[in-house]
């Protein structure tokens, strides 16, 4: 709800709900999850969000608004997770098919981290194990590390056991970016919601073939760099 550079994001309308109601749709649609649980930070702004979550009929967790490795931990936690699924609160075209498949190789794999590569930005997950997210919580150091939850865990592959697996999709655009930060974000995912979205989860392959059909919508966001995870850093 506090961010820089679209405020209230997660509260946008995308075809008649507001943004995070399809983020957590679609979270609950992952195969093999046990809660949704959606972690916000300890202040009077989350309280629409948390307001979502009991509508939606899933918990919520408050904890710290600039640790959010700690505030993953700690809602970890207090929930008994073996494994965590992230999802960021502006992504509503996280896709449940590749969550659920990143699931699968994680706890057959028992890999620290795991993710699904080769799909845009805004749709994919990260898989984490518990033991992985204390010893990250235990160890981080840097602004960044807190802010983003994995990077620790990345960075020290002589540890962690980190899983990326890839997938052949149909992606006719490089660097297509499928998350909502900015407001021309935000007007291309709300076209691709008043296009696509009939009531029910729409797939990745039909946001592609739309995107393709209506390069100018594609475009929209074209030019919008996506921060750095340092830019925390002084």
């Amino acid at each position: 709800m506090t961010s820089k550079r679209l405020s209230e994001k997660c509260m946008k309308d995308l075809a008649g709900k507001p943004l995070i109601d399809h983020v957590i749709e679609r979270a609950k649609a992952i195969k093999g999850i046990n809660h949704v649980i959606i972690a916000v930070p300890d202040s009077p702004e989350s309280n629409p969000l948390i307001e979502r979550a009991k509508a939606l009929d899933i918990e919520s967790f408050m904890g710290s608004e600039d640790n959010v490795l700690s505030r993953y931990y700690n809602a970890a936690l207090k929930y008994g997770a073996d494994f965590i699924i992230r999802i960021t609160a502006d992504n509503p075209l996280t896709d449940p098919d590749y969550a659920s498949m990143a699931l699968e190789i994680a706890t057959e794999s028992e890999a620290d981290l795991c993710s699904i590569s080769n799909i845009p930005l805004g749709t994919g997950t990260e898989i984490i194990k518990f033991s992985a997210l204390k010893e990250a919580f235990e160890n981080a150091e840097r602004p960044y590390h807190y802010e983003h939850v994995t990077p620790y865990i990345k960075e020290h592959p002589e540890i962690f056991s980190i899983e990326r697996h890839s997938v052949e999709i149909q992606n006719f655009m490089e660097g297509l970016r499928l998350t909502v930060d900015t407001e021309e974000d935000y007007q291309m995912m709300n076209s691709i919601f008043s296009a696509l979205y009939k009531g029910k989860i729409f797939p990745l392959k039909d946001v592609l073939s739309f995107l393709k059909e209506n390069p100018s919508i594609a475009e929209i966001n074209l030019n919008v760099q996506q921060r750095k995870m340092t830019h925390t850093e002084k």
